[in-house]
C-alpha cells in the first residue's frame, strides 16, 4: 500500500493487546486526504478480518511419518469437519500440528462431538 510505521505502541493487559500504529507515506509525507485516512483504516481492518480465526483449536502432536498430515485431514474430513486454519511444526522427530476446525457447513463444532471423536480414533 506504499506505507510505512513511524512510531508504534503496544499495551498488553488480561490476554488483549492494545496497538497503535502511527503511519505515513513511503516517501515520508502524511496522509493528506480524510477518505485517503478512511481508505487505509478499512484496508486495515479487512487484513485483520482475514487473519481472525473462528473455530475449535485442535491441537496434535505425533511421531511424524510420511502421510501424517494426510491422515489427520481425512480423518477431520470423514467427521464432517473443514480446517480453516493449519499451522503445522516439526520438532525433531515430532509432528506439532494445531488446527482451527468448523462443520462443513461453517458453523461452530460440538466440543461434545470433538471428545466422543477423540474417544472413537484413541479406541481404534
Amino acid at each position: 500500500m506504499q506505507y510505512v510505521i513511524f512510531h508504534a505502541s503496544v499495551v498488553s493487559h488480561g490476554g488483549r493487546a492494545f496497538q497503535e500504529y502511527f503511519i505515513r507515506h513511503d516517501d515520508g509525507y502524511p496522509l493528506s486526504t480524510e477518505s485517503e485516512k478512511e481508505r487505509v483504516i478499512k484496508c486495515l481492518e479487512a487484513a485483520i478480518e482475514r487473519r481472525v480465526c473462528e473455530g475449535v483449536w485442535l491441537k496434535l502432536c505425533a511421531e511424524n511419518r510420511v502421510g501424517l498430515l494426510s491422515d489427520i485431514t481425512r480423518v477431520l474430513r470423514e467427521n464432517g469437519l473443514a480446517v480453516v486454519r493449519a499451522d503445522i511444526a516439526t520438532k525433531g522427530k515430532e509432528a506439532v500440528n494445531a488446527f482451527y476446525v468448523r462443520d462443513v457447513s461453517g458453523n461452530e463444532v460440538d466440543m461434545g462431538f470433538i471428545k466422543s471423536m477423540k474417544e472413537r480414533n484413541e479406541s481404534d
